[in-house]
């Protein structure tokens, strides 16, 4: 994580990634007027299923997540490059990680709790 501090909307990423356990697509398709930063709930619309999810999230990544407007995206760009440059940077490119593989953290922190 500490790798992608230098990159705020990548780093926002990850941390909503490994938070929500939503797919790179359900992230990135994400607009100013899915959450609300009030009671910390992102609904997401584009899922692969078709079917909404509202999802609370911890202050943490609320706070990270940049200001946008209500219909501008939060992300604009994939992340694919800048993520596997924060792999190599943390000393972790080779080892078989993907964006996805964020998502299996949370199924993993879940189980934890």
């Amino acid at each position: 994580m500490e790798a992608a501090r230098p990159n705020p909307r990548l780093y926002a990423l990850i941390l909503l990634a490994a938070a929500a356990a939503a797919r790179r697509g359900e992230l990135l398709a994400l607009r100013g007027r899915d959450i609300d930063r009030a009671t910390r709930e992102l609904t997401l619309y584009s899922t692969k299923t078709g079917a909404h999810r509202v999802l609370a999230l911890p202050a943490e990544v609320v706070e990270a997540l940049p200001q946008v407007g209500p219909d501008e995206l939060f992300f604009p760009h994939d992340p694919r490059r800048a993520f596997d440059a924060t792999l190599r940077r943390a000393g972790l490119a080779g080892r078989g990680l993907t964006f996805h593989s964020l998502r299996h953290t949370w199924t993993t922190l879940a189980a934890r709790a």
